[in-house]
């Protein structure tokens, strides 16, 4: 039995081998404190900013124009100068979780968690960090994450039944695995069944 079915892969990020998803970063020259900057960024793009490596900082062309917010604060119940590692105290603040790499930039000196409230994230002109006071005004970063459609057709010939629910999913279940294993990952997939008149005939 022949049937033909179109599988639509939703990418809401990037295969491994790009680090991070592709993102787009916009200057907000409007100074307000780091939880104020945050509702902002939600509401009208995804969060403060996320940086995963030099290669996001840099667009951020050609500079930013002053201190800025972005994205990172720490948990003061268990403040460590560490970033990147699974038991360090510093959050994105899209995920409330750790970084995905080691990637850091902070300033000499930075973070000194002075006067034990200092939790929030700011970025310099040179684009090195250092932490400070929530409650200051800054402008801030936000960033957007770029989503990816790709229709894939597929011809395929089985004697099992394509119109049960159950033998589709499983082949989901082995497609996602195979785009897992080649590196793909944030992403989902979903069939579309051409009607029976647009079915290809060989």
């Amino acid at each position: 039995m022949g049937c033909h079915v179109t599988l639509t892969l939703l990418f809401v990020g990037w295969s491994l081998s790009s680090c991070s998803p592709p993102r787009m970063y916009y200057q907000v020259n409007q100074p307000m404190t780091w939880l104020q900057a945050q509702n902002f960024c939600k509401e009208h793009y995804t969060d403060l900013a996320t940086f995963e490596s030099h290669d996001d900082i840099r667009m951020l062309e050609p500079t930013i124009p002053d201190r800025s917010w972005f994205g990172l604060f720490d948990d003061p119940k268990s403040w460590q100068e560490n970033l990147g590692n699974e038991s360090n105290s510093w959050r994105w603040s899209v995920t409330g979780e750790t970084g995905k790499t080691t990637f850091k930039a902070w300033a000499s000196g930075e973070p000194s968690y002075s006067n034990g409230n200092e939790v929030c994230v700011i970025m310099n002109p040179d684009g090195t960090w250092a932490d400070t006071n929530c409650l200051i005004g800054y402008t801030f970063v936000c960033y957007t994450v770029t989503t990816l459609k790709t229709t894939v057709g597929m011809q395929i010939r089985t004697d099992a039944d394509m119109t049960d629910p159950a033998v589709m999913e499983h082949f989901l279940q082995q497609i996602h695995i195979r785009l897992t294993n080649l590196g793909f990952t944030d992403f989902k997939l979903q069939w579309k069944n051409l009607p029976s008149n647009q079915t290809k005939k060989t």
